[in-house]
């Protein structure tokens, strides 16, 4: 799969990782489709996140289809939907990209 690492603050790289395995219980395998950009983001490329080491993979407000799922007792998440986690939000949001 591809990903875009910060290697260091205002260098970015295009590389190619290894495809995450099969989910386990209770876990989602989930394809991204958006991500938003934020302070936090920005301030990582700038190099001014004094808590951030490098190289890091930046992106944690994302909008995701789900491609598989483990066994879950709960049964919230099903192959096809399509999730969103805004910024600091303790509930996902489903929608209908």
């Amino acid at each position: 799969m591809k990903a875009i690492v910060l290697e260091q603050p205002g260098t970015f790289r295009l590389t190619t990782m290894d495809e995450p395995g099969k989910p386990g219980p209770g876990e989602a395998l989930v394809r991204v489709r958006q991500v938003g950009v934020c302070g936090t983001d920005l301030h990582a490329y700038q190099g001014t996140q004094p808590f951030f080491t490098y190289p890091r993979i930046l992106g944690h407000e994302l909008s995701v289809e789900v491609v598989a799922t483990g066994v879950s007792e709960k049964g919230d998440h099903t192959q096809g939907d399509h999730k969103g986690r805004p910024y600091n939000d303790t509930e996902e949001v489903g929608s209908s990209i």
